[in-house]
């Protein structure tokens, strides 16, 4: 049987081991950056991260100038962790399943690193209704993932789409960025 991950208490458990098991976000979090200021995103920007985690790519995003952000993240222990950054003492921080997230605010930019493969086809549907739904005319959705979902680039204008070959704790694997813009 395929019974349902309760997602929250498995990062809640893994939460103090967390940055260990993904070093390789260091590296998205650089590639996210990279492609920040390519495409002129503003230091002033609002950025909500979905799937924050414990703060490593909003860190050094933080680091670089990037101080408006918001990290969503089912898991509260791990949003606890990333509290704790210096770097993010004045981000906001929303312990929220994106699935049930009813704010109202809009964004200029969303992203995510490594966290929309724990979905479904249909969760993926949803999250990109909710991109859809919360970026501004204009605004963009980045992502870095292992790989492209056919539910975000329905939605948005492809603005980006590449592979490239990180290495990780396991090996190089494959990722993808995918740049939408709300049209």
């Amino acid at each position: 049987l395929n019974e349902p991950v309760d997602y929250e208490n498995y990062y809640d458990e893994i939460s103090q081991h967390y940055d260990l098991m993904v070093p390789q976000n260091e590296e998205i979090g650089k590639i996210l950056l990279f492609s920040f200021k390519k495409y002129n995103i503003s230091q002033k920007t609002i950025c909500l991260e979905i799937g924050a985690g414990t703060g490593i790519v909003s860190e050094i995003l933080a680091n670089s100038g990037y101080k408006h952000l918001i990290l969503l993240d089912i898991s509260k222990k791990c949003l606890s962790l990333a509290k704790k950054r210096e770097s993010l003492k004045n981000c906001t921080f929303l312990p929220v399943n994106i699935l049930e997230y009813s704010y109202k605010k809009k964004y200029s930019l969303i992203f995510s690193a490594m966290a929309l493969d724990y979905f479904t086809s249909d969760q993926r549907k949803k999250i990109a209704l909710f991109i859809q739904n919360h970026l501004k005319t204009g605004g963009y959705f980045f992502y870095v993932d292992r790989h492209i979902y056919s539910e975000f680039t329905a939605h948005l204008q492809i603005v980006e789409q590449k592979s490239f070959d990180l290495q990780t704790k396991d090996g190089i694997f494959t990722y993808f960025i995918y740049i939408g813009k709300k049209c």
